[in-house]
């Protein structure tokens, strides 16, 4: 397999560092799937308003004291 042969070069002590280190860049992504980033649309304020109204009716915040 294409991806056995590539790590079979990379573990090759005998091989030089350069080509080495190409062939990990080259097997990467075989390896690691690459992460997306995503963008957030969340505005909380809201929902945290409704979610302490919802607990009495009446709740501003979180108790104080202890």
């Amino acid at each position: 397999m294409p991806l056995d042969y590539l790590l079979s070069l990379l573990r090759d002590d005998s091989k030089s560092q350069e080509l080495r280190i190409d062939v990990a860049k080259a097997a990467a992504p075989y390896l690691h799937a690459r992460l997306a980033s995503i963008e957030a649309k969340h505005d909380i304020t809201d929902a945290l308003a409704d979610l302490l109204k919802a607990v009495d009716g009446k709740t501003r915040g979180l108790p104080q004291g202890g």
